[in-house]
């Protein structure tokens, strides 16, 4: 019994182990229609599994001669997949899986059974017009989808619907992929002007689909012409353009001065490989003043359009002028006439004429080759000075020639302008001025005049006659050492071989005075502390033939210590310098001036301008009576300060202000001391002393203050305008005595004695 038992629990052991579960379907999802004919079955993953069994039939018994019963090794994927091409369309399928053991002996329970449908037809994109509101290329590409799983398809196209018109075309072509991408082909060469119908089934290895539904659209019917249109005043070569339309790259372009095409001169161009760049035809000498009339129709190699709506323009009759503008005043005798330039052009004709009829002995007459500048032009020369002149051009090609251009005039100028240096009324100018004047394009010399009076006829009177340089703005001539100080009039003229301009306006200007100093180097107006050895720097000034320099003492330049310098004037250099012949003197003010000189005048003197030398002697030192003393006006004061070595004499000087402007008293003494009375009471003195010797002056000592107090004598007092402030005090015999312009008094004001003053 216990035998039975342990086998019984083996087998049902044995029976779990070898159980296995039943998948789980997963796609394509169940009763889904327009499947592709080519499925990816999967489902979810046994992991006892080592085959899966699928069975795939158009019965849901599995039972008929489409069956499909395949095997497939397990993998480790979370979901198993397994691909079936070549379904029938149109057609219910039935599937089902289940898993199987390694030897396949023992299996699961068959899965669910899911179902699906499969496409019948194919699905048309484009194109697709059904009012024809769009005009087609005759090349399109014809677009559809649910191809996957197919390997070829047939399209039909026709102008009919019935697709059995002998414009069908009909072809079947293998596709490269079975991917359910949007699949298109191109046709080209359909028929223009009319509904174009197609249709298009699919095939795989086992079946082939119904055809889809029906498509058309309406292919355009005529060319479309762009440009020119409607232009007035257009070239005479131009440039018809008109809209390319893919697949139709050959084109017939009609051109006509009537709007039937029928003209004698009437012009037909064909073009070949047209594409989106090089829709157009170019066309060039055309008539002047004519309107043109031009039409297009394209074609491909079974059908043409219709003619584009036919278009216009006018070709212009004449140029349009450009420089000078009419009634232009002033101009050159040489210059320039501008015009537009014409596309197309090759030659101008130019007529330049001092009449507005062309026609007089003076007739300029040219043919000139066009250019490819916005502007065309002619050069003309040696025009008459003063001159309306009148100009008109007209233009040629091979086939025609223009009107006539409006006629425009300009006049050249009377004379040549002086609006440039030395200005009208310049002052300070050299004596050997460069006289700029404005450069007259085209003018072959010049002649300029300088004098002395305006009405140059003065025996000063120059005249020059020079060759124009056209290298530069401006040309100018030097006049070589006219006279200082003296007021010059000039004017220009210009000639040319057949005519001489008018006299130009007059303009003056003034020499310069006197000679200069170098503003930087020079010493400065009345400059103290110089050296004894100085350099007096003049100014340069061209063609100057020499400098004269004068130093002094004296600002009469007459003192026995006058240097007169003549030196030749420096020429490479703005300023120069001239050095006395011997050392100066020490502590003492020169006067200095100078003037020029040339072969022809000398100028006047400089301002003369002043410096002082640095002194050698020392500063004396003031001692007594101190700085803000107070003295009585009865009192004698004596007066002391440092004796000097090297001094010969002091100057001592008392005045009633510190700077020294009345002096009231000064002398001249040997000694380092002198003795005054300050009689007026109630006043204050300022005094200061200098020391001097043959090679010069010191320096002034400081100012010192001194004020005197008490009364003034009753005899003096009524009296007190008269006297000098200072007087000399004596005593003699015990008396006090009072000497003042050359009188004595006594202490009482009594004169007691007269003395002459010396001369």
């Amino acid at each position: 019994m216990q035998k039975v038992f342990i086998t019984a629990l083996l087998f049902a052991v044995a029976t779990n182990v070898l159980a296995l579960d039943t998948p789980v379907l997963s796609a394509p999802s169940n009763n889904i229609v327009n499947a592709y004919t080519k499925q990816t079955f999967s489902w979810g993953k046994v992991s006892s599994a080592a085959y899966y069994q699928l069975q795939i039939d158009t019965t849901s018994d599995f039972n008929s001669p489409l069956l499909r019963d395949e095997t497939y090794s397990a993998s480790s994927s979370t979901y198993f997949s397994a691909t079936v091409r070549n379904l029938y369309f149109n057609s219910h399928y039935y599937w089902r899986v289940r898993s199987m053991s390694s030897d396949k002996s023992v299996t699961s329970e068959w899965s669910s059974v899911w179902r699906f449908t499969t496409l019948s037809k194919p699905t048309l994109v484009s194109p697709n017009d059904e009012d024809a509101q769009v005009g087609y290329y005759p090349t399109q590409s014809l677009r559809w989808k649910n191809s996957y799983g197919t390997s070829a398809y047939l399209y039909e196209i026709d102008t009919v619907p019935t697709f059995d018109s002998p414009a069908k075309t009909c072809e079947k072509r293998s596709l490269s992929n079975d991917e359910d991408a949007q699949i298109y082909y191109t046709v080209s060469n359909l028929y223009l002007g009319c509904f174009n119908y197609w249709r298009l089934k699919l095939y795989n290895a086992n079946d082939s689909s119904d055809w889809s539904e029906t498509y058309r659209f309406h292919t355009l019917s005529r060319a479309k012409a762009k440009t020119p249109d409607g232009l007035t005043s257009a070239y005479t070569e131009q440039t018809l353009r008109w809209e390319y339309y893919n697949g139709l790259n050959n084109a017939i372009i009609e051109l006509d001065t009537t709007a039937q095409f029928d003209s004698p001169i009437k012009a037909t161009y064909q073009t070949t490989g047209s594409n989106q760049d090089n829709c157009y035809q170019s066309v060039n000498n055309l008539l002047f003043g004519t309107t043109y009339y031009w039409r297009v129709c394209t074609y491909h190699k079974k059908d043409t359009t219709d003619w584009s709506k036919v278009l216009s323009f006018t070709t212009y009759n004449f140029c349009t002028l450009s420089t000078p503008a009419d009634s232009s005043i002033n101009r050159y005798t040489s210059g320039k006439v501008y015009w537009r330039y014409s596309k197309g052009i090759s030659k101008y004709q130019v007529q330049l004429d001092t009449v507005p009829t062309f026609d007089s002995p003076v007739l300029t007459n040219v043919i000139e080759s066009a250019s490819s500048d916005e502007y065309a032009y002619y050069s003309y020369s040696q025009l008459y000075f003063g001159q309306w002149y009148y100009w008109r051009v007209r233009e040629c090609h091979a086939k025609d020639t223009s009107a006539w251009s409006e006629t425009r005039h300009f006049k050249t100028y009377r004379h040549c302008n002086l609006n440039t240096t030395p200005y009208d009324s310049a002052v300070e100018v050299s004596t050997s001025p460069d006289l700029y004047f404005t450069y007259s394009n085209g003018v072959s010399y010049y002649q300029q005049q300088i004098d002395t009076t305006p009405n140059f006829n003065s025996p000063l009177c120059e005249t020059k006659i020079e060759k124009c340089s056209s290298s530069t703005s401006y040309n100018y001539h030097t006049f070589y050492n006219l006279r200082f100080g003296t007021r010059y009039f000039r004017r220009v003229r210009e000639c040319l071989p057949k005519d001489t301009s008018d006299w130009s306006p007059i303009r003056s200007f003034t020499t310069i005075v006197k000679g200069a100093y170098s503003t930087s180097y020079s010493i400065a107006k009345g400059a103290t502390d110089q050296s004894i050895n100085p350099l007096l720097y003049y100014a340069y000034r061209n063609y100057i033939d020499s400098v004269e320099i004068q130093l002094d003492t004296t600002l009469n330049f007459n003192s026995p210590l006058l240097e007169i310098h003549r030196v030749k004037q420096a020429s490479s250099q703005s300023y120069a310098y001239v050095e006395p012949f011997k050392s100066l003197l020490y502590g003492t003010t020169y006067y200095w001036r100078i003037r020029n000189i040339h072969s022809k005048d000398i100028s006047d003197w400089t301002t003369p301008r002043y410096f002082t030398t640095v002194t050698k002697l020392a500063q004396p030192q003031l001692i007594s009576p101190a700085n803000s003393t107070q003295v009585s006006s009865e009192t004698l004061v004596t007066f002391l300060w440092d004796n000097i070595s090297d001094a010969q004499s002091y100057i001592f000087q008392v005045a009633e202000d510190e700077a020294f402007a009345t002096i009231r008293h000064q002398e001249t003494l040997t000694t380092n001391s002198t003795t005054l009375v300050l009689t007026i009471p109630n006043t204050t003195y300022y005094w200061r002393v200098q020391a001097v010797n043959d090679m010069g002056s010191s320096a002034w000592s400081e100012t010192w203050a001194v004020t005197s107090y008490g009364d003034i004598p009753t005899a003096l007092e009524s009296d007190a305008h008269q006297y000098d402030h200072l007087a000399s005090k004596v005593l003699r015999d015990g008396n006090l005595l009072i000497i003042r312009d050359g009188k004595t008094y006594n202490a009482q004001g009594i004169v007691v004695e007269v003395v002459a003053k010396p001369r």
